[in-house]
């Protein structure tokens, strides 16, 4: 995890190491109850993604699903 401030803003970064979603699936990754198929044999409801929009939104942020390609 990562975080930087400003006075308008709070950037939260987190890095982790699992299955990742598909580029296709970006989007879809936040509704809920929904799971990318590299997740199938990890248990979960597929709730998280979507509560963190639903904190950030009712807090006037915002949340976003950046993908990085590691070299």
């Amino acid at each position: 995890m990562n975080r930087t401030s400003a006075p308008d803003r709070f950037v939260l970064k987190v890095t982790d190491q699992g299955p990742g979603i598909l580029a296709a699936d970006i989007d879809r990754g936040f509704e809920r109850f929904w799971r990318g198929q590299g997740s199938r044999h990890i248990p979960g409801w597929g709730l998280g993604l979507w509560a963190c929009r639903y904190a950030a939104l009712s807090l006037g942020g915002r949340i976003e699903y950046l993908v990085f390609e590691l070299i």
